[in-house]
């Protein structure tokens, strides 16, 4: 079984879907998705975050907790670290996070553990193959539909166009800065 975590807003969520559902059709191995951190009390009201690939027509397979705990450390003591990496090593299991914003073919080969997966995946070239797949599975669900015909969102024989400007965190994240490119 591969875990991958879905964290942060859309944008975030829609690699890291694509990347998964990815893996599951190239590799044939049971991927599921961590989206543990959306659920209330994890963060404050402030940062709190929805879960808002259930507004597409995904295939989102969730992990359960008992899935998810077989990967969580007990403690931060260093004992116990050192313990558990040894306990996971003859268990088969492994985290593995995401470095750096490049593409990395490895994924795709990996061996037959349990894997627990970090990361944005921002790179086309994870889905590339199954492109297709992923367009008709990210067309608006009836969640969606239902909310754009409550709202008289939807434009009937209209050409529109959807302008999105991100703001707000870049001065929080000076490391993105880096990695990534902003307009201002």
């Amino acid at each position: 079984m591969i875990i991958v975590r879905i964290s942060g807003g859309l944008g975030n969520q829609l690699f890291q879907y694509a990347f998964g559902r990815s893996l599951s059709i190239i590799s044939g191995k049971d991927v599921r998705y961590d989206v543990s951190g959306y659920e209330k009390n994890q963060l404050n009201a402030a940062q709190q975050r929805k879960l808002d690939l259930n507004y597409f027509n995904v295939e989102l397979p969730v992990a359960s907790f008992d899935d998810i705990s077989r990967f969580r450390k007990p403690t931060d003591d260093q004992f116990r670290n050192v313990f558990g990496k040894i306990l996971n090593f003859y268990n088969r299991k492994k985290v593995k996070h995401e470095s750096g914003i490049n593409y990395d073919p490895n994924y795709f080969n990996l061996d037959d553990c349990d894997y627990y997966l970090t990361g944005h995946f921002q790179s086309e070239k994870y889905f590339m193959q199954i492109s297709g797949q992923i367009r008709k599975e990210l067309t608006p669900g009836d969640l969606l539909m239902d909310l754009m015909k409550d709202n008289n969102l939807i434009f009937h024989n209209a050409n529109a166009i959807c302008v999105h400007v991100r703001r707000g965190r870049s001065e929080e994240h000076t490391s993105e800065l880096q990695s990534h490119s902003f307009i201002s």
